[in-house]
């Protein structure tokens, strides 16, 4: 572990290849490259038993399940 001293955090995990983003004037280790996750990729990525469970939910609240996970996922 390495102390992150720039930021006054505590101790972080840095791994060898570490890149550094100048946010809000504070730089911040990163490591590879960074990539946006979305919520259409949380969707497609969501399992059949979640998916039903979110059906399941939406008709106990009686809206639709375009709604529900909008709303409440």
């Amino acid at each position: 572990m390495r102390d992150n001293s720039q930021s006054g955090t505590r101790p972080v995990d840095i791994c060898h290849v570490v890149e550094y983003c100048d946010c809000s004037s504070k730089r911040i280790p990163m490591c590879g490259p960074a990539f946006e996750y979305t919520f259409e990729d949380f969707l497609n990525d969501a399992s059949p038993e979640e998916w039903a469970e979110w059906e399941k939910n939406a008709a106990e609240l009686e809206v639709t399940v375009d709604y529900y996970v909008q709303e409440f996922v």
